[in-house]
């Protein structure tokens, strides 16, 4: 008789309940989230097909079933001056966003908010102001300030801007005026205090701060208190692991749309999306998909990155080795003192080896106009054999993660004769050169470009 009134006692009802809700709380608690990652899609010659290259991430994001989708900033283009067309593109580009069917948010990048003319610190916050009007009518909290936070289930995201100086640049541009606002630090510091009892914190900005790191030390010591699992970037429209530093994953998150590089998919030569889990504090699993195929890729390391861009780099200095003229059937050139001169040959110069692992260099002629190439300077090297081999720093000046160069012009490298160009053509003729440079760390990597004179 005692047993069956305890069993059916409110007392003892409410112990049960009790104990269940606690079960439920903590599997809420423990429960991971799945977080896809949109990159950037600007700095592309054609905003459309960045467009529909989004539109296929959109649709393969989604068949991973994540939580919640973000968007890492550089969705729309400023330059564009006509408000309807700005409005436009980015109607077009949260509709994409849309189709995921998870909630989304985005942080402002600088293709989002920069104005036209290019000024440090520029005053103009006109585009600033037309793209946060958006947003806030798309529904994101930025109507007091442009970053802001959300909580998702027991998680915290938080969104900065890293574009309050506008046209100012971590690692290409003027890095020493690119950083957040001490109102800012100040903001970001109440609200980790606010939600340091989360499960786990993300963080999300446009510019990778931390490649100057003199300006984002203040920021990494305050996100290194609180259980900070991640702070993801883009910008730099390749994807790239920067590493754990007092716990924190420093991570860029690569191009979706927007301009590549012309290299091997996994150096910066592919379109991209990540997805991220998180599991309380701590990222269990992280991944970077190619969009078309949806495979796996590498997950670079800043190291590698680091040399592909210096290469790249060094390829740019190219173009100023010929500046050609086609006059009258002739290909001509400005010489010292402004006398124009007949050019029967190009040559090239400014090609250095600036990273510290060998590489193959390959040049080859573009257009009909080109005839005998021949490397200059390299012994046992036959004629028509398109590429040497560079020992590290061979030819280089300097070089570092976002320049190369040379204190003094070399002699030639390689060079080719100018054949065959007709007075009577009506064509302006091509002419120009391909260069191809490899090298092997973790893998084989290769980066090229082409070059028209």
């Amino acid at each position: 008789m005692r047993l069956k009134s305890l069993i059916y006692s409110p007392m003892l009802v409410r112990i049960l309940t009790s104990i269940l809700l606690i079960a439920l709380c903590n599997c809420t608690q423990n429960k991971p989230i799945k977080i896809a990652i949109m990159g950037d899609q600007t700095g592309a010659h054609n905003l459309d097909t960045a467009y529909s290259i989004m539109a296929v991430a959109a649709h393969k994001m989604g068949t991973h079933s994540p939580d919640l989708l973000v968007h890492v900033g550089d969705m729309t283009e400023s330059r564009v001056s006509d408000n309807s067309d700005f409005a436009l593109d980015f109607k077009t580009a949260v509709g994409i966003m849309n189709t995921v069917g998870v909630p989304w948010y985005l942080t402002a990048g600088d293709h989002d908010v920069n104005p036209a003319k290019y000024m440090p610190q520029s005053t103009d916050r006109s585009n600033e102001e037309r793209f946060k009007a958006l947003c806030v009518d798309a529904g994101f909290p930025m109507s007091d300030r442009m970053y802001y936070s959300i909580d998702f289930q027991k998680y915290h995201l938080i969104f900065l801007y890293s574009m309050e100086n506008l046209h100012t640049d971590p690692r290409w541009g003027s890095i020493f005026l690119n950083g957040i606002s001490e109102k800012q630090l100040q903001w970001l510091q109440s609200d980790l205090e606010a939600h340091k009892d989360a499960e786990g914190i993300i963080v999300i900005t446009h510019h990778p701060h931390w490649y100057s790191w003199s300006n984002w030390s203040p920021v990494h010591n305050v996100l290194r208190e609180y259980p900070v699992a991640a702070v993801i970037g883009g910008h730099f429209h390749y994807d790239q692991v920067d590493g754990m530093i007092d716990g924190i994953n420093y991570l860029v998150v690569g191009s979706t749309g927007g301009s590549i590089k012309s290299a091997d998919p996994e150096s910066g030569g592919s379109h991209q999306y990540a997805l991220l889990t998180l599991n309380g504090s701590e990222i269990s699993n992280y991944e970077i998909h190619e969009v078309y195929s949806d495979s796996l890729l590498e997950q670079t390391s800043r190291r590698s990155m680091d040399r592909i861009q210096a290469i790249s780099s060094s390829m740019s200095d190219i173009y100023g080795d010929e500046k050609l003229i086609y006059r009258n059937g002739s290909m001509m050139s400005t010489e010292e003192g402004g006398k124009e001169m007949v050019r029967r040959h190009i040559d090239i110069e400014s090609i250095a080896n600036p990273i510290d692992l060998p590489v193959k260099l390959s040049i080859s002629g573009i257009g009909p106009h080109l005839d005998s190439p021949h490397w200059i300077g390299y012994h046992g090297v036959k004629k028509d054999q398109n590429s040497i081999r560079l020992a590290p720093g061979e030819r280089c000046g300097w070089a570092n993660y976002s320049s190369a160069g040379q204190w003094y012009k070399p002699a030639p490298i390689w060079a080719a004769n100018i054949v065959d160009i007709s007075s009577e053509s009506k064509v302006r003729p091509v002419l120009g050169v391909r260069i191809k440079m490899e090298f092997v760390d973790t893998k084989s990597r290769w980066i090229s470009t082409k070059i028209n004179f």
